[in-house]
């Protein structure tokens, strides 16, 4: 039984490790999707793209 727990425990660690590793939005970031435009738009600092955003394009020297 411990041992399962311990390969569940290291399952969850390498997933959370993974979804941090492949995005870098903040908190900060709320991705809206315009439908009739066809983009997104960041409610933050306005950012848009045309795909699904993985990547903050809010440069950190901006301020908004």
């Amino acid at each position: 039984m411990p041992v399962i727990l311990l390969f569940l425990l290291l399952g969850v660690l390498a997933y959370l490790y993974w979804k941090r590793r492949t995005s870098n939005l903040t908190r900060n970031c709320r991705w809206r999707q315009r439908k009739a435009q066809g983009d997104y738009v960041c409610a933050y600092c306005g950012g848009t793209s045309v795909e699904l955003p993985r990547h903050c394009v809010h440069s950190p020297d901006q301020h908004v």
